[in-house]
This record gives structure tokens, sequence and C-alpha cells, in this order.
């Protein structure tokens, strides 16, 4: 089976050696044509991510930003929730 949607469940995100790794995974997933959702407690600003080089591609197609309570209208082939 082929991952085309990918969401990372996560709590607000913060400068951690834990998103760190999450951003890094999205990241390359994203150039690879997976669609990667971060879904975190509360909407992602730019302070949030500003830290990471993830933030230059903020923007990118295949990189999607949602809250918890955005979450449940879309669909995910594989979901990971983790702190």
């Amino acid at each position: 089976m082929t991952m085309r949607k990918i969401a990372f469940v996560c709590p607000e995100p913060g400068i951690t050696g834990g998103f760190n790794v999450i951003f890094r995974h999205a990241m390359e997933l994203a150039r690879s044509g997976v669609t990667v959702t971060i879904v975190c407690k509360t909407p992602i600003t730019a302070t949030h991510i500003g830290w990471h080089p993830i933030a230059k591609m903020a923007d990118h197609p295949k990189l999607l930003w949602l809250d918890h309570n955005e979450a449940p209208s879309h669909c995910f082939d594989l979901a990971t929730a983790t702190w």
C-alpha cells in the first residue's frame, strides 16, 4: 500500500528535539510527494516553526498545518500521535 497522506498529531510545537525529528520527517516526505499534515492542539503560527528549516517550506503544497478541530474533516492513510 502506498502512503499518500500522513499525519503527525502533536501538542503545540516548540523548540525540542522531538519536533526537530517530526519536522525533518515531514520535510522529506513532502519533498518526495507524500501529503504530510501536522496536527497540533492549537493553530500553528510562523513563530512556532520559525526556529526550524521547515519554516522555509511552510507553504509547500504537500505540507498542511491543522489544529485538532480541523483534523476530523480530513482522511489519512497513516496517523501517528506523538509527544
